[in-house]
C-alpha cells in the first residue's frame, strides 16, 4: 500500500478513487520503472486518434520535436494495445478488447461503456490514418483494391496474398495474430505512399482477431468521418 502524497488534494466526497496499473513485460520497460523508483504516469507516445506506434520511428513522426529523447526497445511484438478489464463489479467485464483475449481471460462479454470512453481507446474515432479504410472478406482484397484502382484511386493493401501493380500492398499477412502485429504499421505506410483508400482482408473474430477487427472497425468509422 502506498501513502497518500500530501502534494495532491484530499478525496472528501466519500468515494473510492480507481486506479489503473500497467506492469510491462519488458528488458527494457521493468529497468527504467525500477530507476524511476516511482510509480510513472504517462500518457501514450501518439498523438489522439492516430494508429498506435509501433517502432520508435513511429513515435518520432507523430511527435517529432515534442520529446527531448525516445528510449528505443524495439518493435512491439504483439501490436495491439493492451485489453482493459473493470474487475470493481461482482463479476470482470472487458471495457476494451486487447492483446489478451477473453478467451484466455475466461470473461465472456465486452461492456458496451467501452464506447462511451469508460476504457482508453474506446472512442470511435481511433486508430485511424489519414487515408479512408475499407474492411473486405478474406480473399477478396486484391479484386477489390485492383476496381477501386482502375476507377483512379490510390490503393494500398493488406491481405494474405500481394495485388498486382498499381495497388500498393502494404503488407501480406498469414493470420490474426500477424495482422495484429503489422496492422498500425501497414497503415502509416499506406499513408507515405499517398493512398486514398486503405484495404484490409477481415479476420475471424476468435482470440486476439477480435481486438483486431475492433480496431479495424474504429478506423473505418473514423476515415468516414474524414471531410474530403
Amino acid at each position: 500500500m502506498l501513502d497518500a502524497d500530501p502534494r495532491l488534494p484530499a478525496v472528501t466526497t466519500g468515494a473510492r478513487p480507481t486506479v489503473g496499473v500497467r506492469v510491462p513485460q519488458h528488458p527494457v520497460g521493468l529497468p527504467l520503472l525500477r530507476q524511476a523508483g516511482i510509480p510513472v504516469a504517462a500518457p501514450s507516445a501518439n498523438r489522439s486518434g492516430r494508429p498506435s506506434p509501433t517502432t520508435a520511428d513511429h513515435v518520432l513522426a507523430d511527435l517529432g520535436a515534442l520529446i527531448d529523447m525516445v528510449l528505443d526497445g524495439g518493435a512491439c511484438t504483439i501490436g495491439v494495445e493492451s485489453t482493459v478489464v473493470d474487475a470493481r463489479g461482482d463479476a470482470p467485464v472487458i471495457l476494451r478488447e486487447g492483446a489478451i483475449s477473453r478467451e484466455q481471460l475466461e470473461i465472456g462479454e465486452t461492456d458496451p461503456r467501452g464506447d462511451a470512453g469508460a476504457a482508453p481507446g474506446t472512442r470511435y474515432r481511433h486508430y485511424a490514418p489519414s487515408c479512408r479504410v475499407e474492411m473486405v472478406a478474406a480473399g477478396d482484397g486484391p479484386r477489390r483494391a485492383m476496381a477501386a484502382a482502375i476507377h483512379g484511386m490510390t490503393v494500398a493493401l493488406v491481405a494474405r496474398v500481394a495485388a498486382e501493380a498499381p495497388v500498393i500492398t502494404v503488407a501480406v499477412v498469414s493470420d490474426a495474430a500477424d495482422l495484429a502485429r503489422r496492422l498500425y504499421g501497414a497503415m502509416r505506410e499506406a499513408e507515405v505512399a499517398g493512398a486514398d483508400l486503405l484495404i484490409v482482408e477481415e479476420v475471424e473474430e476468435v482470440g486476439i482477431g477480435r481486438a483486431v477487427m475492433d480496431r479495424l472497425r474504429r478506423a473505418a468509422a473514423a476515415s468516414r468521418s474524414q471531410p474530403g
